[in-house]
């Protein structure tokens, strides 16, 4: 039996679409926290990073307690936000259609359990992931932590990484992966070209003609 190896994937802006339901979540928690609201430039140039990260950069004085309240209330707020998350078109079948030539992961800077529930909102099936890892479970991109556990997890080479943000690019890069850009998310093809990926396409969907020989 022939080793599959690992395709790992970004989930917001690559599997899924939800840079709405992520800006409405975050100034909700900000709110609710009596924190300044940030503007929607200044947060969606963040996005990509881990939760906690985008908070501190935004908050640099914040105390770890409030930081945890915060990302405690960015959590539920997600729940609130749901109907927003829209599965990208044809990211089903294109993963379908990887599954047989590669053991397929999630490695995403939201919380595990945020994961799970996004994954549920856009109506793509767990069974898909071989490996799910978040940044509750390894450090957040672009360290390439959460690509390293996913690696041990499967037992598998990660041979590509698959996001639309340069700290998708910079953690595979780090990860001594191949790398992919998406441009179904918040960098643009400059910004990504920036980053110097292997490979630039215009969505997960064209993926399988790409990479099954």
């Amino acid at each position: 039996m022939v080793k599959k190896d690992l395709i790992c994937f970004d989930l917001d802006g690559t599997l899924v679409s939800s840079i709405e339901a992520h800006e409405k979540s975050y100034m909700t928690a900000f709110k609710e926290n009596n924190l300044k609201l940030p503007t929607k430039k200044k947060l969606l140039s963040l996005f990509g990073l881990g939760a906690e990260e985008i908070i501190t950069k935004l908050y640099p004085k914040i105390s770890k307690r409030k930081l945890e309240k915060v990302v405690q209330d960015l959590l539920e707020a997600h729940e609130k936000s749901k109907n927003l998350i829209k599965q990208l078109p044809y990211v089903v079948e294109a993963l379908v259609k990887l599954k047989p030539h590669f053991k397929i992961g999630i490695v995403s800077n939201n919380h595990h359990e945020a994961i799970m529930e996004i994954l549920e909102y856009a109506q793509i099936p767990h069974k898909l992931f071989d490996v799910i890892v978040g940044e509750d479970d390894a450090a957040a991109k672009p360290s390439p932590k959460e690509i390293l556990l996913a690696e041990k997890l499967t037992k598998a080479n990660a041979k590509y990484m698959v996001g639309d943000t340069i700290y998708d690019i910079k953690a595979g890069k780090k990860a001594n992966c191949k790398t992919i850009g998406v441009l179904t998310g918040v960098h643009n093809m400059e910004q990504l070209m920036k980053a110097s990926p292997d490979i630039l396409a215009s969505s997960v969907a064209i993926l399988p003609d790409i990479l099954i020989k």
